[in-house]
């Protein structure tokens, strides 16, 4: 099992509702694995918070991640695909982002499908230390666009959040627009979120949840009949801690 799924694994028969939240407080995510039934899951998840809703959610709030070979036919929706999926904020395209965003594997693919997560605070302590230039584009308030049409969001790389704490909201794909003047900046942001990346295979019953403002998330091409699925949750404090604090 690898060492970062490790680092960060709860026992879901042992850990409370004080426990789990402590964890995804001070390090933004947990790991867990022996979960086999969308109840657990959804048991899981209640500990947290409610669950935010989203479009193509079912009826139990969650939404299957799985290459989706007919229906899709409009733009924004990468993560129905097979193909890679590079790290990002979960709902980037709203103003008020679920707090966490949590996967469970129930089926792994035959090739390739490997999570992606990438710690916004990492990213940008290390380009406060050595690219601050680019950090101070990459908070901007209007360098990005996320989203088309009436459903678009316009919003920095790296948000404030109060005084001393930051939040990310970030994706990068067919609806995704970045100003002029940030594009050499977002470069730097793109070479960072790989060299900070951790990646490890889901296998069944196991996942994670993260706190979306402050970790991305993605994976890797696949091919197969991967299945996940992805519940949305909101904090049960409302947006407080919501990303990261900062020095």
């Amino acid at each position: 099992m690898d060492s970062f799924f490790l680092k960060h694994l709860i026992d879901v028969d042992k850990a409370n509702e004080e426990s789990i939240l402590d964890a995804l407080d001070k390090h933004g995510i947990i790991t867990f694995n022996g979960i086999f039934e969308i109840d657990c899951f959804l048991d899981l998840c209640s500990k947290i918070g409610p669950l935010f809703n989203h479009p193509d959610a079912d009826v139990n709030g969650l939404t299957q991640i799985t290459h989706k070979v007919d229906g899709i036919d409009r733009p924004g929706v990468p993560g129905l695909t097979d193909k890679n999926l590079v790290p990002h904020t979960d709902r980037a395209t709203v103003a008020d982002p679920p707090f966490y965003t949590s996967l469970l594997c129930i089926k792994t693919a035959a090739h390739g499908g490997d999570t992606i997560l990438a710690d916004g605070k990492e990213i940008y302590d290390v380009m406060k230390n050595r690219f601050p230039s680019e950090l101070s584009l990459l908070e901007q308030p209007d360098g990005a666009i996320f989203g088309r049409g009436s459903h678009q969001y316009s919003s920095a790389i790296f948000n404030s959040q109060g005084s001393a704490s930051k939040y990310i909201r970030f994706r990068y794909d067919d609806i995704a627009y970045f100003s002029a003047e940030i594009i050499q900046a977002l470069s730097v942001f793109l070479t960072l979120v790989y060299q900070c990346q951790h990646v490890f295979k889901l296998d069944n019953g196991q996942g994670y949840i993260v706190q979306n403002g402050r970790w991305l998330h993605g994976r890797h091409s696949f091919e197969g009949d991967r299945l996940m699925n992805r519940a949305l949750i909101d904090s049960k404090f409302g947006t407080m801690n919501f990303g990261f604090s900062v020095s």
